[in-house]
């Protein structure tokens, strides 16, 4: 547990370090839109890269390629779950399609990785960069479609 509180403690810092940065005028709008281009572009990438060239990896191909499928079938899940609970909860139609966004798309790459990262080590990242494939593809087909105009028809 010491490796998870102490990265969550990290994360907690640096939250707090932007929050307090935006406050005081030190970052604005365009320090952010850098900084989030920075991750996205530079920083997460490496991670990943770097987790698949350190070590040795644990699963062969045929098992890469059924956590792509099981991460595919989980995908797929969530996106009924979420049609499901947008009908329990009687959201209204303008607002289903960000709700259901919400519901099966998560912020799992830039908080989950780091804890990965922390509990299992470099090498599974690689696996949690594969899993969150499946969802980074649905979020850029389907959950575009999901928050657009024309989003009361999914």
């Amino acid at each position: 547990m010491v490796p998870v509180i102490s990265q969550m403690g990290i994360l907690f810092v640096i939250v707090a370090l932007g929050f307090l940065g935006a406050k005081s005028g030190v970052m604005n709008a365009g320090s952010n839109e850098l900084l989030s281009r920075i991750m996205l572009n530079i920083t997460l990438p490496c991670s990943i890269l770097y987790s698949v060239l350190s070590g040795g990896r644990l699963l062969n191909n045929a098992q890469i390629l059924l956590l792509t499928g099981i991460a595919a079938v989980t995908a797929a899940a969530l996106v009924l779950l979420a049609g499901l609970l947008v009908k329990v909860f009687r959201i209204p139609a303008g607002q289903a399609g960000l709700c259901k966004f919400m519901i099966i798309f998560s912020n799992g790459a830039f908080m989950g990785f780091p804890v990965i990262r922390a509990v299992f080590g470099p090498d599974a990242i690689f696996y949690a960069s594969v899993f969150n494939l499946a969802f980074m593809l649905l979020s850029y087909t389907y959950g575009v479609a999901l928050v657009s105009r024309e989003s009361t028809r999914f």
